[in-house]
C-alpha cells in the first residue's frame, strides 16, 4: 500500500485528468441513455460497463503494481515479466534531458544499466526488452521517441541478426493503428513464414480487445492460486545456478545464419529513417559475446553483418557506426553467461563508449574513423 501510495505522488496530473476525464464521459452518456429511454439501452450499458471494467484493470499503473507484484518470473516468464513492468512505467513522465537512450535487448540491459541507475542527470536512459530486435524497435518507435533523446544507441551483432524474428512479441506491443499494414507488407515482402498470418492475426485482435491481449496475466493469476505453476515448474526459473545459464547460453550460437539478415536490416532501416524524422541520431556499436561463441561460421557471418551495419552508416547522415573493440575490449572474464556482461564491466564499458563518441564527433563516430576501421 505504501508503494502504491508513494506511486500515486509520482504520476503526471495528465494521468489523473485523462483517467477521470473518461470515467465522467462515460458516466455522462450512461446518464443521457436512462434519461432518454434510447432503443437497445442493454448492449449500450454493457459496453460502457466493458469500458469501465478496462479502465480499472489495463488503464492505469495501479493495477499493473499490483499485477507486479503478486506475479514473478517463475510465474509469467521473461518477456510477460517484462511487459507488466513496461505497462506499470508507461504512466510515468519520461525523463528530462536524455541525452542517450540505449536501446534493445537484456544485452543492452546488462551493458548500460549500471550507468543509467547510477546516472542521476539522465545522460544515459535504457529502454530494453527481453529478445528485442530491429523488428520491437519498429513496434516500440513511438514509446521510444517519446523520452525525446537526441542520439539513440543501438548494440547489434550477428548474435541478433542471425537468429530467427519472434512474432509472438507483435501482440504484446502497443496498439499500431494504420501503420499496422506498412508493418503487415514489411514482414510479408521479408519472410512471410507459416506463423505470420496467426501472430498479426493476434496483434490486429489484441488492439480491439486488451482482455485478449493480456489474458496470460489473469491466466497466471488464476494457475497461482489453483497451484498449476509449481506442478508445471518442476524446477523455477530462478532456482538455476549461473553456471548452468552459462552453459545454456552457449546453445545459441550454434545455430546462426544468414538466412534473416535481409530480414532484420529491412526492420532496422525502417526505425532508422522514423528516428530521422523524428531528428534523433542513431549510433551503431558492434555488440559482442563470449569468445566462446567464436565459431568459423559465427566470425564469417560478424563479417557479413558489420559490413551491412556500416553500409547503413554511411547511407545515412545521422546514423553513426562504433566497430567492436573501438571504445573498449569486452574480455571472457567480463561476462556472467554467454551474452551478458556483469554490472562493472557494463559500467566501465558505457562510461569509455561514451567518451569515445564524445571525442569523435558530434554524439558519434567521424566517417573517417568508421572507414579506417574496416
Amino acid at each position: 500500500m505504501r508503494y502504491l501510495a508513494n506511486l500515486a505522488t509520482q504520476l503526471p496530473w495528465s494521468f489523473y485528468l485523462q483517467f477521470f476525464a473518461w470515467l465522467a464521459l462515460l458516466l455522462a452518456l450512461f446518464l443521457i441513455v436512462r434519461k432518454k429511454k434510447i432503443s437497445g439501452r442493454s448492449v449500450i450499458y454493457a459496453v460502457i460497463g466493458v469500458l469501465v471494467l478496462r479502465l480499472f484493470l489495463f488503464g492505469n499503473p495501479f493495477s499493473w503494481t499490483v499485477y507486479s507484484y503478486l506475479l514473478n518470473l517463475d510465474d509469467v516468464g521473461l518477456w510477460n515479466r517484462a511487459i507488466l513492468y513496461r505497462e506499470r512505467f508507461r504512466y510515468m513522465e519520461r525523463p528530462e534531458n536524455v541525452q542517450y537512450l540505449a536501446v534493445g535487448s537484456s544485452q543492452v540491459e546488462a551493458m548500460f544499466g549500471e550507468y543509467d541507475r547510477m546516472d542521476e542527470g539522465n545522460r544515459l536512459v535504457v529502454f530494453s526488452l527481453p529478445g528485442m530486435k530491429p523488428m520491437s524497435y519498429v513496434l516500440y518507435r513511438e514509446h521510444i521517441a517519446s523520452y525525446k533523446p537526441k542520439t539513440v544507441i543501438l548494440y547489434l551483432s550477428e548474435f541478433g541478426f542471425g537468429r530467427a524474428p519472434k512474432y509472438g512479441q507483435w501482440k504484446m506491443a502497443p496498439a499500431q493503428g494504420l501503420y499496422t499494414w506498412r508493418l503487415y507488407s514489411l514482414v510479408k515482402d521479408g519472410l512471410g513464414d507459416e506463423s505470420f498470418g496467426s501472430e498479426f492475426s493476434q496483434m490486429v485482435v489484441g488492439n480491439w480487445f486488451p482482455e485478449y491481449k493480456y489474458k496470460f496475466v489473469f491466466r497466471s493469476l488464476l494457475d497461482k492460486v489453483l497451484g498449476k505453476q509449481e506442478a508445471v515448474n518442476a524446477r523455477k526459473l530462478s532456482d538455476i545456478p549461473e553456471s548452468e545459464w552459462f552453459d545454456m547460453s552457449l546453445e545459441n550460437f550454434k545455430n546462426l545464419t544468414d538466412k534473416y539478415i535481409g530480414f532484420h536490416l529491412r526492420f532496422l532501416e525502417e526505425f532508422i529513417r522514423f528516428c530521422q524524422d523524428e531528428k534523433i541520431d542513431v549510433v551503431i556499436v558492434e555488440g559482442d559475446y563470449h569468445p566462446s561463441g567464436y565459431s568459423e561460421e559465427n566470425l564469417e557471418l560478424n563479417k557479413v553483418v558489420r559490413q551491412e551495419l556500416m553500409t547503413l552508416a554511411n547511407d545515412y547522415g545521422h546514423v553513426k557506426f562504433v566497430p567492436r573493440k573501438a571504445a573498449y575490449e569486452v574480455k571472457a572474464e567480463h561476462f556472467r553467461d554467454g551474452t551478458h556482461v556483469k554490472a562493472a564491466a557494463g559500467l566501465e564499458f558505457t562510461r569509455k563508449l561514451l567518451g569515445y563518441m564524445e571525442r569523435s564527433g558530434s554524439q558519434g563516430q567521424d566517417q573517417e574513423m568508421v572507414h579506417s576501421l574496416r
